[in-house]
């Protein structure tokens, strides 16, 4: 496909398919770290966090420090929050993936977004509610979007097909 590769051994806490110990997963993120452009882990897996931005730092990579909420969309000064955590941190890009409950969370959501489109965010309104976000989020300055080519990997992803089609009518 000619698209960079993000790297993601996910929490089972945050959508992970297996349960690993952090330092399992940064064993794991070693051996794959020359071979992407990006890492991308939680917030919430501090220890990982700390011991994994140093080395893709020296690697060159990027950082993307994620939060990834399958419940609800948290209030704005929550997320708020989780980007001064993630940029405190050394994140490249901060990542928040959340559910919207009601139409008007998307909506918050894409504003947020373009409130804090120069801190380097991405987000993500998940499941069929969110489905939208993956055009739209980018359209307010998200700067990474996600799809799928065979099966999804997480709720509300649309194929690459309808994707790119979406983002060629912008």
């Amino acid at each position: 496909f000619g698209l960079p590769l993000i790297a993601t051994i996910r929490s089972r806490k945050e959508g992970g398919a297996r349960s690993l110990s952090e330092a399992a997963r940064l064993q794991l993120f070693k051996k794959i770290l020359p071979w992407v452009e990006a890492v991308d882990v939680e917030l919430s897996s501090r220890r990982l966090v700390k011991n994994l931005i140093p080395l893709v730092r020296r690697k060159a990579k990027r950082a993307i420090l994620s939060y990834h909420n399958f419940r609800t969309t948290p209030p704005d000064w929550a997320l708020e929050k989780l980007i001064r955590e993630g940029k405190r941190k050394g994140a490249d890009l901060v990542k928040l993936a959340v559910t919207p409950r009601v139409p008007g969370d998307v909506g918050r959501l894409l504003l947020l977004t373009h409130r804090n489109r120069t801190k380097h965010v991405v987000t993500i309104a998940m499941g069929r509610r969110g489905a939208a976000s993956r055009v739209l989020a980018p359209v307010f300055g998200s700067l990474l979007t996600y799809s799928f080519v065979g099966r999804p990997q997480a709720p509300g992803q649309i194929p690459l097909k309808q994707l790119v089609h979406g983002l060629s009518l912008r």
